[in-house]
């Protein structure tokens, strides 16, 4: 048996010689097949290097040595690939967009839901729709005067070409958009899709973006992507 200091020591030198590790690799406990977390600098984010729009950082809470902070976009984008090879064959694998909301720093998320999908790129998949805002009340009432308000701004936002609130939006339901779960590791995540590995060379594609309402957002930390089993 190696003794633990040698083993130490030889953990060590591995991890000083190679790159800042951006995955992680698990077994799921429960069925024992692969799952991948991908960490945001393995993700492709829209103006992801303009640090007047994106900056990076470390956390203590987080699995990876930086992650993605927004100050400011109007474009949301954030997608990221994994060869379905890389995971166990002839499973069905659900992937999360891990992520946290500064508290009182955070704006924009509430106006409009974000557009979800997974999917073999140049494919059709399906769309779907889902709130990083955990606080986005289920039910609304308004007053006239708020009604009206509203009303005005979507006017403003239609003669710029851009999409109104959410719930003025016939095309929207509010339970059809899915909301956020707290994590045990204090995270956030929402589910972008799911996927099967019946062919290793297919390269599936995990993307979250929120493009059409035109306004600002901040205060979005990103931790990556999770890639896991789907439980039944």
């Amino acid at each position: 048996m190696i003794p633990t200091h040698l083993l130490f020591h030889c953990f060590n030198f591995a991890f000083l010689n190679y790159p800042i590790v951006q995955q992680s690799f698990s077994l799921d406990k429960w069925t024992g097949k692969k799952c991948y977390f991908l960490g945001a600098r393995d993700l492709n984010i829209a103006w992801g290097d303009t640090p007047e729009h994106w900056t990076w950082t470390c956390l203590p809470k987080s699995r990876f040595p930086e992650v993605a902070k927004l100050e400011w976009v109007y474009w949301l984008e954030i997608w990221g690939t994994i060869r379905a090879g890389s995971l166990s064959p002839f499973t069905s694998y659900v992937a999360y967009l891990v992520y946290a909301l500064e508290n009182e720093y955070a704006y924009g998320f509430d106006y409009r839901p974000s557009e979800v999908s997974v999917g073999i790129p140049a494919v059709e998949s399906e769309t779907r729709f889902a709130f990083l805002d955990p606080n986005v009340e289920t039910e609304c009432e308004y007053g006239e005067e708020e009604e009206r308000i509203q009303r005005e701004s979507d006017l403003q936002y239609e003669e710029l070409g851009l999409v109104p609130y959410w719930r003025n939006d016939p095309n929207l339901t509010f339970s059809d958009i899915q909301h956020p779960k707290r994590r045990d590791d204090g995270w956030f995540e929402i589910e972008l899709g799911e996927f099967y590995t019946e062919n290793e060379d297919d390269c599936i594609e995990l993307r979250m973006h929120e493009v059409k309402a035109g306004n600002g957002k901040r205060g979005l930390i990103v931790e990556g992507i999770e890639i896991r089993p789907r439980i039944r």
